[in-house]
């Protein structure tokens, strides 16, 4: 039954090929030359939004790679501020700090390159100029690859700061036993 449906539509378009088109077609116009010259006219207006789009596209990523970093560079502050608010606290009760500290040292120097990596990243999307792709295409290939090293940075960042919070957790105070609901007689 498809396949009769498939004939019957194949039919009905062959046969408007063949006597319809020609007589709406507009005599003199249409001569292969003209055609070649109209296909060409389109490609070339096709690669300029093709440009353009691509250009748009790497100045979207850029945006989107600032925010991503403004965002977990905003995190990692807070954290590397709540840990060094802590250090303090267990020197005074006498603990050894000191590995903390270089974790933290390290997690801060991680993230400014972070930044800067993640700040070079996004100038080079933002520079994508709006050319063919044999020009655009180093520019994308060399701010994908800053914003890879960035994305390394932060993660770490990230190592350097579970190492600090897991040093200042191993010399807080270790619960034996958990408290009863019920009072002690």
């Amino acid at each position: 039954m498809y396949i009769k449906h498939f004939f019957a539509a194949n039919l009905i378009a062959l046969s408007f090929v063949t006597t319809v088109a020609p007589v709406l077609a507009i005599e003199g116009t249409a001569t292969p030359t003209t055609i070649r010259q109209e296909i060409k006219q389109d490609r070339k207006e096709l690669r300029g939004a093709s440009q353009e789009n691509r250009s748009t596209a790497a100045k979207n990523r850029g945006d989107a790679l600032a925010t991503y970093c403004s965002s977990l560079q905003t995190r990692m502050n807070n954290f590397i501020s709540r840990i060094n608010s802590r250090i303090p606290k267990q020197r005074s009760e006498g603990k050894d700090v000191s590995a903390a500290e270089a974790s933290v040292a390290e997690a801060t120097t991680s993230l400014a390159s972070a930044k800067s990596l993640c700040d070079r990243a996004v100038a080079k999307f933002n520079s994508v100029p709006t050319d063919t792709w044999s020009v655009q295409h180093p520019i994308v290939k060399e701010a994908r690859e800053l914003a890879k090293q960035s994305r390394e940075a932060f993660m770490q960042t990230r190592k350097a700061l579970v190492a600090a919070i897991r040093s200042l957790v191993a010399n807080g105070p270790k619960v034996t036993e958990k408290p009863s609901a019920t009072p002690a007689l």
